[in-house]
């Protein structure tokens, strides 16, 4: 069995409530659009209850942009207005998951997918995307648990 240098996990992720919205941004504007996401919310008289919760995926035919969907569980239903781009999911579930906490700086995400993927190879667990990247805000400064689903 491989050593894996961070700790992965067998789990799930369960939010409920779920304020979501999909744009392809710069990946350095990932934090001003989540909180935009929170004004909304706040607007309707709601407000976050967890962490922020996105997918990313690279776009090929542009390097300098990605594909966010960002997914932020709240304490009620959110009534989605045609305009704002946003979706409501009474749940987001996936109820098996690899996961690892990613907090070395400097240390690119790809590398803590591919130790999940050869966790998963020796577990015998297919991997199934897209990743999912639970943001947890320390001290001015977020750390990401990773959530791979698998099967």
């Amino acid at each position: 069995m491989g050593d894996y240098g961070s700790q992965i996990n067998e789990s799930s992720l369960l939010l409920f409530n779920v304020l979501s919205r999909t744009e392809v941004i710069e990946k350095e504007l990932w934090l001003e659009r989540t909180e935009e996401l929170k004004m909304m919310a706040i607007r309707h008289s709601l407000y976050p209850m967890g962490p922020l919760v996105m997918t990313m995926e690279q776009i090929p035919e542009d390097e300098s942009k990605t594909r966010f969907t960002f997914y932020l569980p709240l304490n009620g239903k959110y009534h989605p207005d045609p305009e704002d781009g946003c979706s409501f999911l009474p749940a987001l579930t996936l109820e098996h998951t690899l996961s690892v906490r990613h907090h070395e700086e400097g240390k690119p995400f790809s590398a803590s997918y591919e130790e999940m993927e050869c966790y998963a190879r020796e577990h015998h667990l297919s991997v199934k995307k897209p990743v999912y990247h639970v943001m947890i805000p320390v001290y001015g400064d977020y750390f990401a648990e990773i959530h791979m689903p698998v099967g």
